[in-house]
């Protein structure tokens, strides 16, 4: 039975005109094209520290936005081999302050630029982290319990609230004791 709403042809290739969500792509070369600059340049356009001048940057950038331009993430990955993405393993919403911490590191990394990836801990880090590498994350804060002494990853780790013994990553802790000695 076929679906009289959807017509067949409309999947195989995309074309500018939005019909049920599907769109060209616009990529960097046709805004270079149509600007005038090297694709460079235009990458350079969307940098927040880029080494061009004021006017071609803008140039550039009010261009983009009247062709439906916007720079790929994905793309970015490739070129730089960064991610810009950080991930965090945590073991339980449930508890409001983890919900917070959440949301907190979430705004704290993007205005550095960075997205944050949730990983629940299930008590097999050995997997989260097979998972967490296939996404070439910059960094990983771990707030699990669960934590081993040991991390055998190339992925720079940050304990937060917890204390690893043999001191092999960083860690960022509170003083629970000594707030509740100056509280009573």
């Amino acid at each position: 039975m076929e679906c009289s709403l959807i017509q067949k042809d409309v999947l195989k290739e995309p074309s500018s005109s939005s019909h049920l969500g599907v769109r060209k792509i616009v990529t960097s070369k046709e805004v270079a094209k149509i600007s005038g600059f090297s694709q460079a340049t235009v990458s350079r356009a969307f940098l927040k520290d880029s080494s061009i001048k004021k006017e071609t940057k803008e140039k550039i950038q009010k261009i983009a936005k009247e062709i439906g331009y916007t720079p790929n993430a994905i793309a970015k990955i490739l070129s730089t081999n960064r991610s810009g993405i950080v991930a965090i393993i945590i073991s339980q919403l449930d508890n409001g302050f983890y919900s917070f911490l959440i949301k907190e590191f979430s705004k704290g990394l993007q205005k550095m630029g960075y997205q944050l990836l949730v990983f629940f801990e299930d008590n097999n880090m050995s997997d989260i982290f097979k998972d967490i590498s296939r996404y070439k994350v910059d960094a990983c804060i771990i707030t699990s319990s669960n934590v081993y002494d040991k991390f055998d990853t190339d992925i720079p780790i940050v304990l937060f609230n917890r204390i690893n013994s043999y001191n092999v990553v960083n860690s960022v802790e509170s003083g629970n004791y000594k707030g509740g000695v100056l509280i009573a």
